[in-house]
């Protein structure tokens, strides 16, 4: 785990009510839907990377949940108001004066006025002067001692406040284009800042994954996620520079017709520097992703985490099944203390001797079919294909409507009490080409389902594998 000594605020504004309410626009016409979301993104990143929860700030409007920030307090929570986001940004150029590494992020609207340039808008923003915004000339003048911070802004101060063809709706309050003697310099509010757009052009939320989100965010996100991290005395920083970063998410954006240039915006030669890195000179990055690309054999569900419990059915006990595994699997954002994209089993340490079959649910977000479904117990040779079972395991076998096996799972785990470890494997088996848990349509695989299950509280897992 990284010792990470980095601070970090994350503001994001779903809710412009008083805004619509200061300008005679009907309630919801300036909402946003994905700036909360975004909020959670860098949230889940920055954990990864080491930095405590305790060192990381939330402002949002409405209130963030915190089943949704791993290792957060109430005292990690604020409004998202023009007070609640200048005592943050006075909370965050506090901690990060003197040369520690910060990162502030920004998704909300954006807005412009002849007299005071670029602005972001908190949620009790008002009327065609936009009172109560905050200006990019006091934010710049609020943090200019900060100098290893990174802003991350994802909004748009003109060219279009209404949704395009799609719905995807830009980042801004302002129909007008900024004037144009702006320039990306006016995006300074920091000495790194990662821009989704040049001051008259727009960036876009829309849904990703099940969920809205800024575009910019949804891209930075996927595109971290591909590089490593490294620490050099407290600061975590990533293998990947500003100036990768930048390509790569445009590359994404692009792919996606999804509006908007990215910026990244600093002192010559910012773009070399590896991201979230303290200091002026250059830490080693790659021009390649350098992450593992291990690919889960188990689907981790639409919510980041999915959780399977194989249960022994006895025929001696048919009513009280024994659990003889739980198998966390985790997404792209997993929670916090587990690696993405990765596998945790529990296992028993025995199968019941009078076990006839396995009844397996997967427990996660989303919405499934109630139910459970059972594994024929058995043996069976020889295997379709080239999925050979372990000589000596057990095997669960389910045989479908025909009787003919479908698929299952080889057990060939040994568990030895002195030494307190497992040998052998698991091995999944399905003849329709797919994985076990994946390859059968929902009509034919009953799961239980519930909503936001947190990972097993008391539970070892004792075998960690990542399958590819």
């Amino acid at each position: 785990m990284f010792h990470n000594e980095g601070y970090a605020l994350f503001i994001g504004v779903n809710d412009y009510r008083v805004f619509d309410r200061s300008m005679g626009n009907a309630a919801g016409t300036s909402d946003l839907e994905g700036s909360v979301n975004d909020v959670a993104t860098f949230w889940h990143a920055c954990v990864r990377m080491g930095m405590r929860p305790e060192n990381l700030r939330v402002v949002t409007s409405p209130r963030a949940d915190l089943a949704r920030l791993p290792g957060a307090t109430e005292a990690n929570l604020g409004e998202a108001t023009e007070k609640g986001v200048r005592e943050a940004l006075g909370w965050l150029a506090d901690k990060v004066a003197g040369g520690r590494a910060g990162l502030m992020t920004y998704s909300g609207h954006g807005a412009h006025t002849p007299e005071k340039g670029l602005l972001l808008c908190p949620s009790d923003v008002s009327g065609p002067g936009f009172e109560r915004a905050i200006a990019f000339e006091e934010l710049g003048a609020l943090l200019k001692d900060a100098e290893n911070l990174t802003v991350v802004l994802d909004c748009c101060h003109g060219n279009g406040a209404a949704p395009d063809a799609r719905g995807r709706r830009p980042l801004t309050l302002v129909g007008a284009a900024p004037p144009g003697r702006l320039g990306d310099d006016d995006l300074r509010i920091g000495a790194r800042v990662l821009a989704a757009c040049r001051p008259g052009e727009v960036t876009q939320q829309a849904t990703f994954g099940g969920r809205p989100q800024g575009a910019f965010t949804w891209a930075i996100g996927a595109v971290i996620e591909q590089w490593t991290a490294a620490e050099d005395g407290g600061c975590v920083y990533l293998t990947l520079s500003y100036g990768e970063l930048v390509r790569r998410t445009r590359l994404v954006l692009d792919a996606l017709d999804l509006e908007g240039t990215p910026q990244i915006v600093g002192e010559p030669g910012v773009a070399r520097l590896a991201v979230l890195q303290t200091g002026s000179r250059p830490e080693k990055t790659s021009h390649t992703p350098d992450a593992g690309r291990e690919v889960g054999q188990l689907d981790g569900g639409m919510n980041n985490h999915r959780i399977y419990t194989l249960k022994a059915i006895r025929s001696q006990d048919p009513t009280h099944p024994v659990v003889l595994a739980q198998v966390l699997v985790t997404g792209n954002y997993p929670p916090a203390g587990y690696k993405a994209q990765t596998e945790y089993y529990w296992v028993s340490n025995s199968v019941p001797s009078d076990a006839q079959s396995i009844q397996l649910t997967a427990v996660d977000g989303g919405s499934l079919p109630s139910g459970s479904y059972n594994l024929s117990w058995g043996q069976i040779t020889p295997w379709i294909g080239n999925r050979k079972p372990q000589q000596g395991a057990t095997n669960f076998i389910y045989a479908g409507t025909s009787g003919a096996p479908t698929f299952g799972l080889n057990w060939g785990l040994s568990y030895d009490p002195q030494s307190s470890k497992w040998t052998g494997s698991i091995r999944w088996y399905d003849t329709t080409g797919s994985n076990l848990f994946g390859g059968v349509s929902a009509s034919s695989i009953n799961y239980t389902a519930t909503n936001n299950t947190a990972p097993p509280a008391g539970l070892t897992y004792k075998a960690e594998k990542t399958w590819t």
